[in-house]
Formats: structure tokens, C-alpha cells, sequence
């Protein structure tokens, strides 16, 4: 093809992909009958495919092409946008997934329902519509630019089309369920296409010593400066990236609480969150940034020119590095990255619009497939609607500076209001209602007075050019400014309301902020929670004709064996480990009957969850 910058054999192994993983995410349709499906995939899988899938999503979030510029710029301290998640893990996998998992939450704006009443719940999802669909715009803003590097006669809008196009057809037809497979493939392919840049690139230079001898000091240090005017300085991505973008990534992006919510406990939840940040989320920081490390050496010793271009490095360094087929399939990676990220947002983006906005108040009392329906519709809207963006976020200089502006103005309210719901029981409705009307009027203030941000810049100089519009003044530090003003006006509104309204702290029942993990259990099961969980045994089953109950019929020897009585819940599983929970299904134990035999197991349970007759089956008590 002409302008393409690899050879046939690379497009060849590009389209090969692109077909396989249309046919591989269109395939598990067959899993979705519902809207639970479709947005939780029947909450089923084992926690090693939602860290797998998980990181896919994290990485595809223009991280490649993003993060590979930045290190092209400013050295390793690109890595440190990646590790300063930490701080939010133990709240996320402690607090939030357990509120979430065990009080059966569908969506944050419905979490504020509970906590806070509709007129919060309106508000917070408007400002999460905003956010989300932003997202959306800035992945396929990113997504054309990919494109484009690799057919320059490709303009980036008609790239992005193209791919979201692809992108939505596999959304549509499979909704969680292949999101989440399709992530897990894109994942593998894009940590192992990242590796093997460095390695090619590695040999290039003449070998590890020759790399690092080549870069300039100030790109092997692993922090920026602290208040410098780049954009990878430390305070600047401390404030935007490791406060405001992480809590609203992992707390807010609907796309990752319904990735959560698909696991099949909140354990295996817990234990995702572990396994991503302790060894995912370190391994994701080197596949994303050595290419610009490789490339910044490279410039160096002189096999790139001084002038090469900065957010095109990705590109450059794989063609240079690899050979044909190899070029095709890290660019397959690259691709894989940017879709992987579009499709959670698209899936949680519908999820906000079915649970959050048709089903409670436009479009009540209907059946759910007609819900479906309507969410897949939403799928190809969402599409287009951030397709409209794209435009607007190629006004900024660089991808990093379009997402760092983008997320700071946007995300302070919805950061702080969430955190104090969850950490803070006294946290009220009218503490709620300051931040997410005050304070996003003091952000939208800072976008056209940008001077208010200067007491909170901690000495950054930030200077625009003449002409430039005000908002692009302190881009990074108005996230510092948003999260504190934000955090004011909710302590000082929830004092407020509380002394001069009488407004109630805390809902009456159920465990909506951090408390005890018991009195959850005691609400998710309806019952005494056992604290003997996560006993499991092999049997073989038995179905029971026509009957639809989650309810199922278990010997007591296999009762015995599991430590389970009447009442407790169970996750009946195929025993092929490798199928990571997808052919599954809940059920709970309705009698304890005959000294031995087979399980009984409901003829629903056993077509919902596509069990295999001619299997046995995994049977686990959960609680």
C-alpha cells in the first residue's frame, strides 16, 4: 500500500489480526443474554484474567505512542506515572471493592443514589458522562495518530474512524464478556511486543552497556525535576497523574468497576488489584517507555536523525529495530493497546446510560432484553460522539499534554466527592452537593482565570504563548487546585449542613463507606457469613429439568467436603483452570439430601452458565 511505512508482510500480519480478534471478541455473544451479562459478564472469571484484561486497559490507554514520546523528551522519568499508583491500591482493594461487591453497586452514580438521594446521583453522573466520553475522545484521537504513523496517507480522523469502527463491532455483539477475553489476548501480545523493542533495540546500539552509555544523564533519572517548566515534572504528574488521574482511573472509570464486578468474588477481585500493581503495572512502565528510551540513544550514537520526530518514536524504533512480519506484529501490539482501552469505556459508558439514566427514569418497567438492545445501540453512539472529539484534542502540542489538561479540569470533583463517601461516614448530602456545584465552578473558573491556580503551583512557571487561550496556563497544576478546593468546600458544606440542616451522615442501613467487612457479608448473603469460604471439591452433576432456581441439591459427602449447609453460596465451575471462570455459574445451596451421588444443579444454571454435561465440575463454596 502506498505510504505504508512497513512492507506487505507486516500489513498482512496486521490484518490477520485485526480479523482474528474481530472473530475472537464477536464469539462470546453467545454468552450474553442479558444486561448483567452484557456489562458484568455474570460476574464469573477468575482473578488472573480481570488482572490480565486489567492491564490492557491501563496500558491502552495511549500508552505506547503517550509514554514513548515522554521518555523520547524527558529520560526515565517517564516510568513515573506508572508507579505512583501504589498509594491507592490498599484503599481500592480493602474499601471500595468490598463496598461495591458485596452491596451488588451496578454503577458510581447508583452508589451515590444509595448513599446521597437522585438529585446527587444527576449530577455525578453528568460530570462521569463528561469524563467518560472525553476518554473515549482522547483514545481515538490517539488511535488515528497510530494510524497515521503508519500510513501517512491516512489522515488521523479517517483512522480513528476506521478502527472504531472495528472496535465497536466486537463491543456490541459481546459486551463484557469480550472486552475482557479480547483484553486478555491484547495484553499478552502488547507486554510481549513492548519487550521485544527493547531486546531489538538493545542489539542495535551494540548491547546493554552501549544503551546506557548513550543516554544523556538527565534521561536516566528515574523522578523529574520538582517544579520545572516540562511536563514530566514531579509535581505536575504527582498532582494530575498520582492523585487525580489514578483515584478517578481505578475508582471512577465506570470500565474498571465493571471490570471488578466481573470477577467471580471479591477476593478474586482483591487478588487482581495485588497482582496488577506489585508485578503488571511495573512491567507495563518498561513496555511503554523504552522505545523512547531506545530511540533517545539512538539519536545519540546516530543511527536516528537530531530531528526525528518525537511522537512518532514508538513507530521509528520498531521499524528500525525489527524486521518484517515482527514490525507487523508490534504494530498489531500498538493497536491492540489503544482498542483495549476504548472498549471499557464504550462498555461502561453504556453500562452509566442503560442503569443510570433509561432504565430508573426515561424508559422505566421495560423487559431487559429491550434494555440490551437499547445499550448496544448506545455502543455505536458513544463511538460517534467521541469521535466528534477528536478534533479538539489534536489542538494540543503533544498527546501528553491533551490528556494531562483534559483530566486535570475534569476530574477534581469527581475524585473528591467519591473519597470522602467512601473514607468519611460523615460525609453528607450537602457536602456532596458543594463539591459537585462549587467546587466544579471554581475549576470551571480556574479554566478562564487561570491566575487563581497560582498559590497552588508550588513554584511551577507556567507560560503561555500570545494567543493561546488561558486554559492551557498550569494545565497539570490545576488538578492541585482542584482537589483542595474541592475537599474545602465538601468538609465545610457537610459542617454545614449537618449543623445548620440537620442533615442525616449516613444512610440508615446497609455499609456504604469503609467500615465492617462483616456486616457487607452479613447483607450480600442475607445471612451469617461462614468464615469456613473457599473450600472447593470435583464432582459430577446431574440436571434438573425445568427447574430455573439458583438453588441446588447437594450430597453430604460433598457437603462434608466443603464444609457447606443450607443457604451458603456456591460458584459451580468447568475444571479447565485455563478457561479462567468463563463457563460458570452462582448458585446457592438449597438442600442437603442422600449420603452420596451427584450434584443437582438447576437446568438454567447449567445453560446460563454453558456447564458441559459430559464434565464434572468445580464446586467452591464462596460464603
Amino acid at each position: 500500500m502506498h505510504g505504508f511505512l512497513g512492507t506487505t508482510v507486516d500489513l498482512t500480519v496486521i490484518v490477520v489480526y485485526f480479523i482474528g480478534i474481530l472473530a475472537f471478541g464477536s464469539y462470546f455473544a453467545r454468552y450474553t443474554k442479558s444486561t448483567t451479562d452484557f456489562f458484568f459478564a455474570g460476574r464469573r472469571f477468575a482473578w488472573w484474567l480481570v488482572a490480565v484484561s486489567g492491564v490492557a486497559t491501563t496500558v491502552g490507554s495511549y500508552s505506547f505512542i503517550k509514554y514513548s514520546e515522554a521518555a523520547f523528551k524527558y529520560g526515565l522519568a517517564a516510568t513515573q506515572t506508572y508507579t505512583n499508583d501504589w498509594m491507592w491500591m490498599p484503599l481500592l482493594a480493602l474499601g471500595w471493592i468490598p463496598i461495591i461487591y458485596y452491596n451488588q453497586i451496578r454503577s458510581i452514580p447508583e452508589y451515590f443514589d444509595r448513599r446521597y438521594g437522585t438529585t446527587v446521583r444527576s449530577l455525578y453522573t453528568a460530570l462521569l458522562m463528561l469524563y467518560l466520553l472525553g476518554y473515549v475522545g482522547i483514545n481515538l484521537y490517539t488511535l488515528g495518530v497510530a494510524v497515521n504513523a503508519l500510513l501517512p496517507s491516512v489522515e488521523i480522523l479517517p483512522a480513528a474512524t476506521a478502527v472504531a469502527v472495528f472496535t465497536g463491532i466486537y463491543v456490541t455483539a459481546g459486551g463484557q464478556a469480550s472486552v475482557i477475553m479480547t483484553d486478555l489476548v491484547q495484553a499478552i501480545l502488547m507486554l510481549i511486543g513492548g519487550i521485544i523493542i527493547f531486546f531489538a533495540g538493545i542489539y542495535h546500539l551494540g548491547g546493554i552497556g552501549e544503551f546506557w552509555g548513550a543516554l544523556p544523564p538527565d534521561s536516566r533519572h528515574s523522578l523529574g525535576e520538582f517544579a520545572g517548566k516540562s511536563s514530566i515534572s514531579f509535581i505536575k504528574i504527582f498532582w494530575q497523574d498520582g492523585i487525580a488521574n489514578s483515584f478517578a482511573f481505578w475508582f471512577v472509570n465506570q470500565g474498571m468497576v465493571l471490570r471488578f464486578l466481573a470477577a467471580k468474588s471479591a477476593r478474586e477481585a482483591q487478588k487482581a488489584v495485588l497482582f496488577n500493581s506489585l508485578f503488571l503495572m511495573p512491567v507495563a512502565a518498561f513496555a511503554v517507555c523504552n522505545a523512547g528510551l531506545v530511540g533517545r540513544a539512538m539519536v545519540a550514537v546516530g543511527i536516528l536523525p537530531e530531528n526525528s520526530d518525537a511522537s512518532q518514536i514508538f513507530v521509528t524504533v520498531s521499524h528500525m529495530a525489527t524486521f518484517p512480519g515482527l514490525f507487523g506484529l508490534i504494530m498489531a501490539a500498538l493497536i491492540a493497546a489503544l482498542m483495549s482501552t476504548a472498549d471499557t469505556l464504550v462498555n461502561g459508558i453504556s453500562s452509566i446510560a442503560i442503569n443510570d439514566i433509561w432504565r430508573p427514569y426515561l424508559l422505566p418497567g421495560r423487559t431487559d432484553s429491550f434494555y440490551l438492545n437499547l445499550a448496544r445501540v448506545h455502543c455505536v453512539g458513544i463511538m460517534a460522539f467521541g469521535l466528534a472529539l477528536v478534533p479538539v484534542f489534536a489542538g494540543f502540542a503533544t498527546i501528553y499534554d491533551a490528556h494531562g489538561a483534559f483530566t486535570a479540569a475534569i476530574t477534581p470533583p469527581l475524585v473528591v466527592a467519591l473519597f470522602l463517601a467512601i473514607v468519611w461516614r460523615g460525609f453528607n448530602r450537602a457536602g456532596a452537593l458543594a463539591v459537585l456545584l462549587l467546587g466544579t465552578f471554581l475549576v470551571t473558573i480556574s479554566l478562564f482565570h487561570p491566575e487563581v491556580i497560582r498559590p497552588f503551583a508550588h513554584g511551577v512557571i507556567s507560560e503561555i504563548k500570545p494567543g493561546d487561550p488561558a486554559y492551557k496556563m498550569f494545565p497539570y497544576m490545576r488538578a492541585c487546585y482542584g482537589i483542595l478546593v474541592c475537599l474545602t468546600v465538601g468538609i465545610v458544606g457537610s459542617w454545614i449542613g449537618g449543623w445548620r440542616f440537620n442533615e442525616p451522615a449516613y444512610p440508615a442501613t446497609g455499609s456504604l463507606s469503609v467500615g465492617s467487612l462483616l456486616d457487607l457479608m452479613r447483607s450480600f448473603k442475607n445471612g451469617e457469613p461462614d468464615p469456613d469460604g473457599g473450600k472447593e471439591a470435583i464432582t459430577e452433576f446431574e440436571i434438573l429439568p425445568g427447574d430455573s432456581s439458583d438453588e441446588v441439591i447437594v450430597p453430604e459427602s460433598l457437603a462434608s467436603q466443603i464444609h457447606a449447609r443450607p443457604g451458603d453460596l456456591l460458584y459451580l465451575c468447568d475444571c479447565r483452570a485455563w478457561l479462567g471462570g468463563l463457563k460458570s455459574a452462582h448458585a446457592r445451596v438449597g438442600e442437603i439430601r442422600g449420603e452420596s451421588g451427584p450434584l443437582l444443579v438447576p437446568e438454567g444454571l447449567v445453560v446460563d452458565g454453558g456447564l458441559v454435561r459430559e464434565r464434572p465440575i468445580r464446586v467452591e463454596k464462596l460464603m
